[in-house]
């Protein structure tokens, strides 16, 4: 049989699910039992290290199959407990003789980018290093306090901050405190200390990018790094899976230590969930950073081939795609959603390149998962381009009608308002471009129009810059050709940044921002040498995943109007979190209370009102976005001397005033150049 059908093989020696895998700890007996599947497999052994950087096994043992799974396993005890030891699986099939990390590695040692598979660590997770320093709780070191969390029943109601461990802290003007327990800045200790200015923004979802192990960095390196070089630094955002359960260490204080980082990453959750703050994790099972590490334990299974010539598919421009729709592939990830949600109690998740993945995995993980927490959050990047097996389907935007449990982000509203993506250069509502206004209404309601329909406002992330892209205040700049030096362009940047905020936080859906929007972040490419890179448009840096420190770090500091936007961003989060107008949960209620009011609407000017629902009162309220470098004067037929205005240009406010009186007169209104206007009457 040719390697592409070899996986249909390995199909027939399928484990049940109560088949444990990987490696278990008996704090009793002090054993390990050991369990690989591996059907296609001549021969598996346990090699076994007390020295995790030693060359030479202090125990080999050999694993013994049962046939009709094709698992591998084997319970061994030395005269010493196996905790603290490290092991590597050795597999003999048609290959060869591979040294192979087991995928179900719970934690590793320190792993340094050494062109190896990494090695695995033996863990007690009953041990006190495994849990948070003093427990989940002061009560129950096993049973976490979640008092403090709001309840979450409804999508809508999030409000998901992106950011990355390192970048967090890593910066000279973070004003982290180095102590005893924070060893130092860009660890998942530090990063607890900038938890208050989280809970102060408003948001209720933390979005960490991946904490699972990664690949290509030397974990042991935790040095500030300041080069020239665009490229081949030790800096890595983590879009390079290495293993799907052990917690990556380069953020943590003792990568050697092999319960540090999954002690340090739990406490991280809890002091987050102290402050009523949910955790997801940003997830990576599209691809493999190296296709060896399942490969050369299951030859030409986990993974998609090309038929003509039986060459991994890289429908993820990251050289293998990960065959999810198959049995042991879909339970590899299954088995470590449902492992963070019930270990590190993780609050849900967001799936990179999601439209690879099939929507059966991902809808079984979320009902698996649910056992162990009931107000999971899962959204993805639902980019359609799935390539699996003929009679499944892929998790991506086509999906959106038919499910309510995952949801996609709304790339058609981010190019409306600014342009991004594969289009970072195209002028939206915010850049003077030339829209369709009521395409942007649309998909302010939650309702995009031409890539994907969607079943509700859920189902959408609202958004306008991720970690991929470049950042709205580089966007602006390079799309209007801004000198952010002189005076009268700053103004109108920090102007274009609120209104594009106005548009984002008052919309229908999941409220998405990345690390430092709210505080105008930027990317400068200045510091670099190669200026003429594919990843820098005019000067600033779009895909910085191997950038340096100094590209990534969120500068903290950064001057009054820096802090102004801030203000207002946090003050727009508080104003939609407060008004169920802006966080409507169903398609059917946007359409009968939401109204475009189009006489007062045109080119660069939108206007529409949201009327109160049944059961509230006969508040009305009125949102009004100008991207025009002009006054405008618009009529909308109401009294504007009752208006309780929040938002008025650059000026947001929980407690409402009144519109300046030379600014309207009757029901007209002059609404001020690039600006948002939000009142409401009655």
């Amino acid at each position: 049989m040719n390697k592409y059908n070899a996986w249909k093989v390995c199909e027939k020696t399928i484990p049940s699910s109560s088949v444990k895998l990987g490696c278990y700890f008996n704090p009793e007996t002090h054993s390990a039992s050991f369990s690989l599947w591996a059907p296609t497999a001549e021969k598996v052994r346990v090699l076994l290290y007390e020295d995790p950087a030693g060359k030479h096994p202090a125990y080999i043992f050999p694993l013994q199959i049962q046939r009709a799974n094709g698992v591998w396993s084997l319970t061994c005890s030395i005269d010493i407990s196996l905790d603290n030891w490290f092991y590597d699986f050795e597999v003999t099939n048609e290959k060869g003789t591979r040294i192979c990390l087991d995928p179900y590695a719970l934690s590793m040692t320190a792993f340094t980018n050494n062109k190896t598979c990494g090695r695995a660590a033996v863990i007690n997770l009953t041990d006190v290093r495994a849990l948070p320093p003093g427990g989940w709780s002061d009560n129950d070191p096993l049973c976490e306090d979640l008092s403090a969390m709001s309840v979450f029943s409804s999508y809508t109601d999030a409000v998901v901050y992106e950011v990355s461990v390192r970048d967090f802290t890593i910066s000279a003007d973070s004003d982290i405190e180095t102590t005893v327990f924070v060893r130092q800045k860009g660890s998942y200790n530090a990063f607890i200390q900038k938890l208050p200015y989280l809970k102060k923004l408003g948001i209720t979802h933390i979005q960490l990018l991946p904490v699972m192990n990664f690949y290509y960095n030397d974990e042991t390196n935790k040095a500030y790094e300041a080069g020239g070089k665009l490229h081949g630094n030790n800096y890595n955002w983590g879009y390079d899976p290495h293993n799907y359960f052990t917690p990556e260490g380069w953020f943590a204080s003792d990568p050697y230590d092999q319960y540090c980082r999954i002690s340090e990453l739990k406490n991280l959750i809890k002091e987050s969930h102290r402050l009523g703050l949910r955790v997801i994790l940003d997830v990576v099972y599209n691809h493999m950073a190296d296709a060896d590490l399942l490969d050369n334990i299951v030859p030409n299974y986990y993974f998609r081939l090309n038929k003509r010539d039986g060459s991994y598919t890289s429908a993820s421009g990251c050289g293998n795609d990960v065959a999810s729709e198959r049995a042991m592939a879909r339970r590899l990830i299954i088995d470590s959603l449902c492992y963070f949600v019930k270990e590190y109690h993780v609050d849900g998740f967001r799936f990179d390149l999601m439209g690879l993945l099939d929507s059966k995995t991902i809808l079984d993980a979320y009902d698996e998962c649910l056992p162990f927490k009931n107000d999971l959050l899962f959204i993805g990047e639902g980019w359609k381009m799935y390539n699996g097996e003929k009679g499944t389907c892929g998790m991506d935007q086509n999906y959106m009608k038919k499910t309510q449990k995952v949801s996609v982000f709304n790339d058609e509203f981010r190019d409306l308002c600014k342009g991004g993506g594969m289009s970072e250069q195209l002028k939206g509502f915010i850049t003077g471009g030339s829209i369709q206004t009521k395409q942007l209404f649309n998909n302010i309601c939650g309702n995009p129009q031409v890539n994907y329909t969607a079943e509700g406002p859920a189902r959408n992330v609202q958004y306008l810059e991720c970690h991929d892209g470049l950042t709205l205040h580089d966007n602006i700049i390079v799309n209007l050709s801004l000198d952010e030096s002189n005076e009268l362009h700053r103004k109108e940047l920090f102007a274009r940044i609120m209104l594009a905020h106005a548009l984002l936080l008052t919309s229908q859906g999941i409220i998405f921002l990345h690390a430092g929007q709210e505080y105008g972040r930027s990317k400068s490419a200045k510091s670099l040498t190669d200026k003429n890179h594919h990843d820098i448009i005019g000067s600033f840096v779009k895909n910085s995943y191997n950038a340096p420190d100094s590209i990534n770090n969120i500068i903290w500091h950064k001057g009054i109007e820096y802090e102004d936007l801030r203000d207002f961003t946090r003050i727009l989060i508080a104003l939609r979190k407060k008004n169920e107008h802006f966080r409507i949960q169903s398609r059917e209620e946007i359409l009968s209370r939401i109204q475009l009011l189009e006489g007062a609407s045109g080119d660069l000017l939108l206007c529409y009102k949201i009327m109160p629902s049944s059961a509230a009162s006969g508040t009305v309220w009125y949102v009004i976005f100008s991207g025009r470098k002009t006054i405008s004067t618009i009529d909308i037929d109401a009294n504007l001397s009752e208006a309780q205005v929040y938002v008025y240009g650059p000026r947001a406010s929980l407690d409402p005033f009144l519109l300046p009186l030379e600014q309207y007169s009757g029901s007209k209104m002059d609404v001020p150049p690039l600006s948002a206007v939000i009142f409401s009457i009655g």
